[in-house]
């Protein structure tokens, strides 16, 4: 009997592959975009890229404003449009405050016509804009759309603007591969960026409220704010503890993967100490250093999103990366059917995950696993769930 489930391809793991090596080489905002140009233009089949830092409440997507760090396919003049678009695309932002999942797509997640009536009111509200100067977004027919939830940060924007082919499930879960190594280029270009404009990372790094460490490989400890020395009790010059080093390690392996892409975990990790639990943000600063020569900038974010709490008390039980993608899917309202199209996976492997989802998380049903989690994200305690 035929399978009904989809799988991806052998060259589509060799793709991303190949992309993930070409995007850990990424120095620059010019090389960046050029691998967007050579890789992800044809592995995604769009038109225009854009990447942004997201200012503002990470709770409140639709009020905050995005600062951009490159693009493909738009004017300069496009690209400050293309910003102001942002709270007019309503449906995504709702999707990402409420929901787990970090990438979305018009004609799966999202209608069509959702962002053609998105763009339209944009520019009946802004007559100033002459529609001809913008050709991509007034021609734009798809929108694939990444995000590093739960305290999102970076934005990164896929779309479609001569090829109106809708977005499939294949494109989303290679979306999903990709997300860790894409958004971590995108990182790496902005912390670049924003160090030119300071004479000295001290200067720039000391005051900020949140716990920051610049360290090397062996975990030794080359600066680190007052907030970091204040959480942790450590100093410059000393070791980070093994914990936060094998912490480490794994984020490092998501950015240079070997074979093992479905087995990598895509949420930041979290750690706690004091009752406070934290998500570990970590960008690599020298690349292309062997793992022995690399030095990190560690920062550690309160972990006070509602999908942040909701992760954390997944994390808690022990679920696997698989699990947790599954549980999130729960979480979000999709059936059995819909998250094995969603991960390209049996109906059957769907049901042994939720077995074990279930048996970790205290539940018995998929109804009471999304009560649970929903209601962490609406501020209940685990226990009241």
């Amino acid at each position: 009997m035929t399978s009904s489930f989809q799988i991806l391809s052998e060259r589509d793991y060799l793709d991303l592959i190949e992309t993930i090596h070409k995007l850990e080489e990424c120095e620059t905002q010019s090389g960046l975009e050029s691998v967007v140009q050579t890789h992800l233009f044809p592995l995604f089949q769009v038109d225009a890229f854009g990447c942004a830092e997201f200012l503002g409440d990470p709770s409140n997507l639709v009020s905050g404003k995005l600062s951009p760090i490159a693009a493909v396919g738009y004017s300069p003049q496009e690209i400050e449009w293309a910003l102001l678009c942002q709270p007019y695309l309503t449906d995504f932002t709702k999707l990402y405050s409420e929901g787990m999942r970090t990438v979305l797509a018009t004609d799966v997640d999202v209608p069509r016509d959702a962002l053609t009536d998105s763009f339209h009111r944009f520019f009946e509200e802004h007559p100033e804009i002459d529609r001809s100067q913008a050709p991509t977004l007034q021609s734009m027919t798809g929108h694939l759309s990444i995000v590093n939830v739960p305290e999102v940060s970076l934005a990164i924007g896929l779309s479609r603007v001569r090829n109106d082919t809708p977005f499939t499930h294949r494109e989303l879960r290679m979306a999903e591969l990709l997300q860790p190594s894409l958004l971590h280029a995108c990182q790496y270009i902005a912390l670049r960026r924003t160090l030119h404009h300071f004479a000295a990372l001290a200067e720039h790094l000391a005051d900020t409220p949140t716990p920051i460490v610049l360290v090397q490989s062996e975990g030794s400890i080359m600066f680190c704010n007052d907030s970091f020395r204040n959480c942790f009790q450590i100093q410059q010059g000393d070791r980070l503890p093994q914990d936060l080093c094998q912490s480490i390690q794994n984020q490092d392996d998501i950015f240079s993967p070997t074979e093992a892409l479905e087995g990598l975990d895509r949420f930041p990790p979290f750690y706690e100490i004091r009752k406070t639990v934290y998500r570990m943000n970590l960008t690599r600063l020298n690349p292309m250093q062997d793992f022995e020569g690399r030095c990190w900038l560690l920062k550690f974010i309160p972990a006070l999103a509602p999908q942040s709490q909701a992760a954390y008390a997944m994390n808690r039980a022990q679920l696997t990366v698989r699990e947790t993608e599954v549980a999130c899917l729960v979480c979000d309202g999709f059936s059995d059917k819909d998250i094995a199209q969603r991960l390209f996976i049996s109906p059957n492997t769907v049901n042994n995950h939720l077995k074990q989802i279930f048996k970790k998380m205290g539940v018995h049903t998929r109804v009471q696993l999304a009560h649970r989690l929903q209601g962490i994200m609406k501020g209940r305690a685990p226990d009241e769930c």
